[in-house]
């Protein structure tokens, strides 16, 4: 959000890696991205909180026998 406005809303499906490894390999970079291109070139602006949702619909895993 900036000035109480959102500027993006991201979803991402299948994931392997553990969340905190997926933001910073793929989301903080997307982010930091998005942030340019939103914002003009001559305001400074930088990520002081970022809210990450993770959904599980699915648990089962193939049985070790």
């Amino acid at each position: 959000m900036i000035n109480n406005r959102i500027l993006s809303k991201e979803r991402e499906h299948d994931l392997v890696l553990v969340p905190g490894a997926y933001w910073h390999m793929f989301l903080k970079p997307k982010l930091e991205k998005l942030l340019r291109k939103k914002v003009a070139q001559n305001r400074q602006v930088k990520c002081d909180d970022t809210s990450v949702t993770v959904s599980v619909t699915d648990r089962t895993a193939p049985s070790a026998t």
